[in-house]
């Protein structure tokens, strides 16, 4: 895997500058790995997060040649042990980031919500104005209408000649325009504040997904942690064991034997083991 690869040439890495056992742990160390000692007695590297690696593999040399370099893996501590020390030194400062990051977010989330305060305190007063705007408007238009409709004699004159009829039919049609013109007004309003509503709330749930993503994976990496330190196996580490498939049964022991002298896996077609501890 990409990760794997990158442990990889880490490990060789610090090889190429070192020369002894005390030189080679510190090199690891500036990188987030630690030495130890594997089930077999041999060198491994250890991740941050548990994860070992056989450094004669890592390096390409043989385990007598590593041993002659760093010494005998015996005074190394066990994996357990190192795992269990890695917890204990990384826990702190993991909760440490926990706190850290909560007070990013609301550092970060504090101007955009006063924005959206300011936002809503605006659009409610733009409304506002826009209705009583909106409101003065129609009744000067109602009273000029009604004074196109004369009253009296000249009222009954207009009615006798029609143009009661026909005025009342125009202001009848100015104020149905009146009306569509003034929903018309409002909803463009109201469309706009939603688009700025919006825009602003898509930076705000960005900013909140981010950090809660990040939380939600410094909460699953102190889990692992808190495990390691109790010496059971990272959730992680203990999934990826289950998905490995089951080797076929179908090779003889024999073979097996031979493909274990040549250093491969037992069974053809099966990946190869974890690496050495």
């Amino acid at each position: 895997s990409a990760a794997s690869d990158v442990y990889k040439r880490q490990i060789q890495e610090c090889w190429a500058v070192s020369d002894n056992r005390a030189s080679f742990a510190k090199a690891l160390e500036e990188r987030g790995l630690f030495i130890a000692r594997g089930d077999r007695r041999s060198h491994v590297a250890l991740t941050h997060s548990g994860e070992v690696f056989s450094v004669p593999r890592m390096i390409g040399k043989k385990a007598k040649d590593v041993a002659a370099r760093l010494g005998p893996a015996d005074g190394l501590p066990s994996v357990d042990e190192t795992k269990s020390r890695i917890a204990h030194d990384i826990l702190p400062r993991i909760k440490s980031y926990m706190a850290e990051a909560r007070q990013n977010a609301v550092r970060e989330l504090g101007p955009l919500e006063q924005k959206r305060q300011y936002m809503h305190a605006k659009h409610l007063s733009e409304r506002l104005t826009m209705d009583a705007g909106q409101k003065a408007r129609g009744e000067a238009e109602n009273r000029q209408r009604a004074e196109r409709l004369r009253k009296g004699l000249a009222g009954v004159w207009d009615r006798l000649r029609g143009e009661y009829s026909k005025r009342r039919k125009q202001n009848e049609m100015e104020a149905f325009m009146a009306l569509q013109r003034d929903r018309e007004q409002r909803h463009a309003m109201i469309q706009a504040q939603l688009n700025e509503r919006q825009q602003l709330q898509v930076q705000i749930r960005k900013v909140r997904t981010r950090h809660a993503e990040k939380l939600h994976d410094l909460h699953k990496d102190a889990a692992n942690y808190r495990l390691m330190q109790r010496g059971e196996v990272p959730k992680l580490q203990r999934e990826f064991e289950q998905a490995r498939p089951a080797p076929p049964q179908h090779t003889s022991a024999q073979e097996r034997l031979q493909r274990l002298r040549d250093g491969l896996p037992p069974n053809p077609g099966q990946r190869d083991r974890e690496p050495e501890r």
